[in-house]
């Protein structure tokens, strides 16, 4: 099954630089006609595409509502509760996380040439990997005790979060509707 070797994906593929579109094309079309891809592709089972993005899409939700959850309570919301007291939901992020990492290469191998080619999906990843930085910095913060979530620093992480992740759900809602094609 042949994948169209015009429109939106040739011009995409300068975005890899000289050269770098036409290997990364190459790959992305040949996982584009692995027998996988295209059983998510075609296939009317719920069990295919609809549950990988059930699963990524409660990820998200998880994630960043725990995350924004510890990040408000850095700003000095619910100063009653310890900062301590949120430590079970650093596990949850990450939980939620590797289920995102699971449900997302799922996604990604049913539309390679959509995704691999779309600067928007690229602008995500980096800003969920700088999201998962920010949340490690996080949790060494609160382990560091409850005076060190009293500062300007922490307040600094606490900002960063909600910003970058906000920021990492709105370029995900992108991709559909910026060069991600559906």
């Amino acid at each position: 099954r042949p994948v169209a070797q015009s429109g939106p994906h040739r011009a995409s593929a300068r975005w890899f630089g000289p050269g770098g579109g036409q290997h990364m094309t190459g790959l992305l079309e040949w996982l584009s006609n692995t027998s996988f891809s295209v059983w998510l592709q075609e296939s009317p089972s719920i069990w295919g595409f609809p549950l990988a993005l059930t699963f990524h899409t409660t990820g998200m939700g998880v994630l960043v509502g725990a995350a924004w959850a510890i990040a408000f309570r850095l700003l000095g919301f619910a100063k009653g509760i310890p900062v301590g007291e949120l430590r079970p939901l650093c596990r949850v992020v990450w939980w939620a996380f590797w289920v995102n990492v699971v449900s997302g290469v799922v996604m990604f191998i049913a539309h390679p040439v959509e995704r691999g080619l779309a600067p928007m999906f690229w602008i995500k990843i980096a800003l969920v990997a700088v999201g998962m930085v920010i949340q490690t910095r996080t949790e060494r913060l609160m382990d560091s005790g409850d005076a060190a979530t009293a500062t300007a620093g922490a307040r600094q992480l606490g900002y960063a979060s909600l910003v970058v992740w906000l920021l990492a759900v709105t370029a995900a809602r992108l991709i559909a509707y910026v060069g991600g094609n559906g």
